[in-house]
């Protein structure tokens, strides 16, 4: 295991650097089988999938087991991190409880534009380019697409100006045929930083949507496509045996990468690439959160 200092300056853009908001009329494809979803919400803005046309998404894919559970959400004291009934998914038991997958290898596979994603979750009470808030569905690219790439050329942390930014929402943007890039959502991408990384996976959650930042730098960006937050890296974990998922939820990211059996039972983890994270460090004008 590296050093828990997720602050060091140069590394790698590794595994798992995309992410994207997917919304109305999003094509979801699990091998031959295709599910189109249209998205509906409750008198809370909750989100609810409904098969509207082509086939039912194949039993116990990604997309067919979020579709069966989503719409509704725990609160309050009676909220359990715990895995919901072995389907790899949980809630995070944040303010915006969002459900998320779980665990070393969950099934929450899907094709987007002929890739191999990943779902992340439901995230609820996103805000779009209008100021509304929605649930979305959150993918993650399986695969890493650039390394040994600066964050930014000009040495800034700050990701609304950033070189990997105009890569990403330029370039790779460029390469999504229309279809698919008329269904990811411009979002406001928060970009909330912190000094340390001796907080928690929920601490981290609010720190993202917070408004400290360098002097001078954006608190927010609104675009398509960002970078894995930290806090999607604690909530991703499962635990096993030894340690629960709420522990491992509870511990500070310094404490959590230094513990195999919380890591290791992340598929965001990846043991060969450091990764790049959207979030600042908040202190320094030009050093960004980093997992390992």
């Amino acid at each position: 295991m590296k050093d828990k200092d997720n602050l060091k300056r140069i590394l790698k853009i590794c595994w798992f650097v995309l992410l994207v908001l997917v919304i109305v009329n999003c094509v979801i494809k699990m091998n031959s089988s295709y599910g189109l979803f249209t998205k509906t919400v409750d008198s809370n803005n909750y989100i609810k999938f409904k098969t509207t046309t082509h086939t039912i998404p194949e039993k116990g894919s990604g997309a067919e087991t979020i579709q069966n559970i989503v719409g509704e959400r725990q609160e309050g004291s009676d909220c359990s991190t715990n895995e919901i009934n072995n389907t790899g998914l949980a809630y995070d038991c944040t303010k915006d409880n969002n459900l998320r997958y779980i665990g070393k290898n969950p099934n929450n596979y899907v094709s987007f534009n002929n890739e191999l994603w990943r779902i992340i979750g439901v995230m609820n009470d996103i805000e779009d380019e209008n100021g509304r808030l929605y649930s979305q569905l959150k993918l993650v690219r399986n695969d890493f697409a650039y390394t040994n790439t600066a964050f930014d050329t000009n040495g800034s942390n700050d990701y609304s100006t950033s070189s990997i930014k105009n890569t990403l929402n330029n370039n790779f943007l460029n390469n999504i045929s229309s279809n698919e890039k008329n269904i990811i959502a411009n979002i406001a991408w928060n970009l909330g930083g912190i000094s340390s990384s001796d907080f928690s996976s929920k601490d981290f959650y609010y720190f993202e949507r917070g408004l400290s930042v360098y002097s001078g730098h954006s608190k927010k960006w609104i675009g398509k496509i960002g970078l894995i937050y930290p806090s999607d890296f604690g909530f991703a974990a499962i635990g096993n045996n030894s340690i629960a998922r709420k522990k491992c939820i509870s511990l500070t990211l310094g404490a959590f990468q230094n513990n195999n059996d919380c890591y290791n039972n992340d598929y965001i983890y990846n043991s060969e690439q450091w990764q790049w994270t959207i979030m600042p460090n908040s202190k320094y004008s030009n050093i960004t959160m980093k997992l390992v």
